[in-house]
């Protein structure tokens, strides 16, 4: 079971989103990108950090290169994903969600 009970999808934070997210206590944010081919890295780059200043686990959505550059504690694997993840490409203390 998943230390964390609840994911919340996000593509961009505002202050809203983060007043309402410091509220719970067991959270996990997932990034997922509105265009896959014009990924925003300067929205990743926000995420990340209010992440790592929370203490927040970051997952990324269906793109394992982005997620281990930008030091992300995992992957989420969407439905529709076609793509295959070799179990030695994955890093430790990496999760596939």
């Amino acid at each position: 079971m998943y230390k964390n009970n609840f994911f919340l999808f996000l593509n961009t934070l505002n202050e809203i989103i983060i007043k309402n997210i410091i509220k719970f206590k067991n959270i996990s944010i997932i990034y997922k990108p509105n265009n896959k081919i014009n990924k925003n890295f300067k929205e990743i780059e926000i995420i990340k950090k209010f992440c790592k200043n929370n203490k927040i686990p970051l997952y990324i959505t269906d793109s394992y290169q982005l997620a281990l550059k930008y030091n992300a504690n995992g992957i989420f694997i969407s439905s529709s994903n076609k793509i295959f993840i070799r179990p030695i490409q994955i890093k430790n203390n990496f999760k596939i969600t």
